[in-house]
């Protein structure tokens, strides 16, 4: 509507305007489109056709005009334009929102790639400017992308000082001790849970110490849940600890000699290790498992 109010124009006249660089970056817009929206807009009163015209063998092309109609509403259209805020949802808040999705040693590989193609559009900006609608325009997006880079550097000092202060502050995180069970059948193949049955993954038989429990007694409670298993040695074969979302971890794994048709409220199955299921915990989980499962008994 903005481009008719200015001049009399054609479906592929609207085309060959936008896609020039300096205003493709500002108005993205599926080419297919525009004949649709043109139609859309006579239906309602917005446009109108003025001239139907033919170019030697061109096929016939329908130029357009804005209507009085249209031109009010492009004005009721500008006026919230300027003064709605446009939506703050964005992709990555979908990611912010579903980390534990990925390993946690991607993420800031995955920042600074974020950071590199902020600051590379920064540089098409200036590079951009001169043929922009208007300079307000490449100031504002100049303005929104620093603030971007300015989040991400905050998010980096957050991250490293909660590191540091894990590490050296007398103010120590929450720790959470964990009981985490490899369960190996005599052929070799580990057993998997699903604490949650509406996700797809799969955990290691595993749970939270209670307070003042005994490592090993946690693991024979976390045994306990499973009917029909057949249990032979358990021994405790490694301690890990690393920094995670909600403090430091502390793993007692646990290698189980046990077999038998197993039950429990959670699902469950056997996996050989060539073809190990996914995990919430991704290949962290799928390592202890081969690891321990390929230990001496």
């Amino acid at each position: 509507m903005w481009l008719l109010s200015e001049s009399r124009l054609h479906g592929y006249e609207i085309k060959r305007i936008l896609s020039d660089p300096a205003l493709q970056f500002w108005f993205p817009i599926e080419f297919a489109s525009i004949y649709s929206v043109l139609r859309f807009l006579t239906r309602s009163g917005y446009a109108r056709e003025v001239a139907i015209e033919r170019a030697g063998r061109r096929p016939e092309r329908t130029r357009y005009a804005i209507t009085p109609k249209g031109r009010t509403f492009l004005q009721q259209l500008l006026r919230e334009a300027w003064v709605r805020p446009g939506n703050i949802a964005a992709p990555i808040d979908a990611a912010l929102a579903a980390e534990g999705e990925l390993d946690e040693a991607e993420i800031p590989a995955l920042l600074d790639r974020r950071r590199a193609a902020l600051r590379e559009r920064l540089d098409l900006l200036q590079r951009i400017r001169r043929g922009a609608p208007a300079q307000a325009m490449v100031r504002r997006a100049q303005i929104m992308t620093e603030a971007e880079l300015a989040w991400l550097a905050e998010v980096t000092r957050t991250s490293e000082s909660t590191e540091v202060r894990s590490m050296d502050s007398p103010m120590q995180p929450a720790i959470q001790l964990i009981a985490n069970l490899v369960v190996t059948r005599p052929d070799g193949q580990v057993l998997f849970v699903r604490y949650d049955p509406e996700d797809e993954r799969w955990w290691l038989p595993g749970e939270d110490l209670n307070p003042y429990e005994h490592p090993d007694e946690a693991a024979q409670r976390v045994l306990g849940a499973f009917s029909g298993l057949r249990v032979g040695a358990v021994v405790m074969r490694e301690i890990q600890s690393f920094r995670g979302r909600r403090g430091w971890h502390v793993m007692f794994h646990y290698r189980v000699d046990a077999e038998g048709d197993v039950t429990s409220r959670f699902p469950t199955a056997w996996f050989p290790l060539t073809s190990l299921p996914r995990t919430v915990h991704g290949r962290w989980e799928t390592d202890i498992a081969k690891k321990l499962a390929q230990s001496t008994p």
